[in-house]
């Protein structure tokens, strides 16, 4: 397989990851958000879809396409760190030890725990 072949396959494989893992966490928050009650508001994709349009067309996202752009933003999260970290483990092997779980870890430190809060995304 041709270097040019391999990155293809690696950032393929990882988007395609990022896509699985995201439905999988949006199946796992439903069935979390039936057990456990949830504070109500906007979530950090709705707020992120929300400052882009307005970067964007200077006004926010309609409250009838709430949902799909939240949905956008979600599976596109996915498919970007996805993408990250098929590229990132074929250059670097040792970032999938534990199975990504250190990678995942540091996404979820970064992302959700310090860029979500910087940014004002969420709490």
């Amino acid at each position: 397989m041709t270097r040019t072949a391999a990155i293809a396959t690696d950032l393929a494989v990882g988007v395609v990851a990022g896509l699985a893992a995201s439905f999988a966490m949006n199946q796992f928050q439903s069935l979390w958000a039936k057990a456990v009650p949830m504070p109500e508001g906007a979530t950090a994709a709705e707020e992120a879809a929300d400052a882009v349009s307005e970067e964007v067309s200077g006004a926010p996202v309609r409250a009838s396409q709430k949902g799909t752009a939240d949905g956008v933003v979600h599976y596109a999260t996915g498919a970007l760190i996805g993408a990250v970290y098929g590229l990132a483990a074929g250059v670097l092997p040792a970032i999938t030890l534990g199975g990504g779980l250190f990678f995942s870890a540091a996404v979820w430190l970064l992302g959700d725990e310090l860029a979500v809060p910087a940014l004002r995304l969420g709490p």
